[in-house]
């Protein structure tokens, strides 16, 4: 019997629920990525705690739908929590919090009469975007005396707030407004990516299969299906085996890493392998098998491609010194000819407009009144 009316809509507990459960994540990955050094919570190609979190809530609500006759969350609402999470869980570390501060500050706290930042970056800088008192960047980099013995109200009571509030007031307003654009572009182009792409989303296929399961009460029959059991163990098994191993040299490794670069040459048509590192990735290996198959060829074909064309330029004698990249790019780029992304990034931009024109001139017209808006459409603005 069907408990939910309209299975295609959204509840406000639904959004109140996935917000909370974001700002709760914000402000334990900090403390969970810095000081405990723990794995990573949010951010990344996969954030953990959003997962969990979601799982948990199915589960949960399988249990609650056999005491209640209404459901208390469909498997959309599931799905739009979790995409709450998802988007806000880098904000706290890897997405904008590890490097910000940093940014706003390092120009002040580094300046020496070596690099003269003081008298050619500082300038530059407006005074509003940045807290220019110098206690406050002090505390930011030497941190407060005993506040390892204080209590959190107590740490947050000692922080001069009145050098930060415009900063972060200022950059707060802008930030809020690139989420605004990036959302908007996301409405935008979500039709041509969805419906006429039918582009695959990977990381969207497990919580979109359990919230399916849960909608049609068939989680229990999911979780038993012989293939998923296989697929689980050996990650589990994988994982703990190697975390024991770390706290019990005793117990026995399984080795995730392979180094390719004592087979390959240094130089000649392979010395772009000569690099070369090996990793095991179950989650990726089942990211693969949920991706379309040209983008499952595209990654390691690809891949071998970039490192053959590293090795035909030096054939050539067309192979630039490592030195060439400077300080600009910093460890991120090993080889000056990756440098060649930032070109295929601009090109990749303009194939997905090329693809989508059709798309965008009648979203430029309907925005002009000059043609009716769609009766089918799906998107949110």
């Amino acid at each position: 019997m069907e408990t939910y009316q309209d299975p295609t809509s959204i509840r406000l507990r639904a959004l109140i629920i996935g917000l909370l459960f974001a700002v709760g994540i914000c402000l334990l990955s900090p403390f969970n990525n810095i000081y405990r050094q723990a794995t990573p919570l949010g951010g990344g190609h996969f954030p953990l705690a959003p997962f969990f979190i979601f799982l948990i809530l199915v589960l949960l609500m399988c249990m609650l739908n056999r005491f209640f006759t209404k459901t208390v969350l469909s498997g959309l609402e599931l799905l739009i929590i979790w995409i709450q999470m998802v988007i806000g869980s880098g904000i706290a570390y890897t997405g904008l919090a590890r490097t910000f501060l940093i940014n706003l500050t390092a120009p002040y706290h580094f300046a020496t009469s070596g690099n003269r930042w003081k008298e050619i970056l500082q300038p530059l800088l407006p005074a509003s975007l940045t807290p220019t008192d110098p206690i406050c960047i002090e505390l930011l980099y030497s941190g407060l005396d005993s506040g390892g013995d204080m209590g959190w109200l107590a740490v947050a009571s000692a922080i001069p707030w009145a050098g930060w509030i415009k900063p972060l007031s200022l950059w707060g307003g802008f930030i809020l407004l690139s989420y605004i654009v990036m959302i908007c572009l996301i409405n935008l182009f979500s039709r041509q990516w969805i419906h006429n792409e039918r582009m695959n989303f990977p990381l969207l296929k497990v919580p979109e299969i359990l919230a399916g399961a849960m909608d049609q009460r068939k989680v229990a029959t999911l979780f038993a299906n012989h293939f998923l059991i296989a697929g689980l163990t050996i990650p589990i098994v994988l994982h703990i085996l190697n975390g024991l191993h770390f706290y019990i040299p005793s117990v026995p490794q399984i080795p995730t890493l392979f180094l390719a670069g004592p087979y390959v040459p240094n130089h000649g048509l392979f010395s772009g392998f000569a690099k070369l590192k090996l990793y095991i990735y179950p989650a990726f290996i089942g990211f693969a098998f949920l991706t379309s198959r040209q983008i499952s060829f595209s990654f390691w074909f690809f891949f071998l491609a970039g490192g053959l064309f590293y090795g035909i330029l030096n054939l050539l004698g067309y192979s630039f010194p490592a030195s060439e990249l400077g300080i600009t790019f910093g460890p991120t780029l090993s080889h000056p000819e990756e440098t060649q992304m930032i070109g295929a990034y601009g090109i990749f931009f303009l194939f997905i407009v090329w693809l989508a024109r059709h798309h965008l001139i009648q979203v430029a017209r309907e925005s002009f009144f000059l043609s009716r808006p769609s009766e089918h459409r799906t998107e949110w603005i």
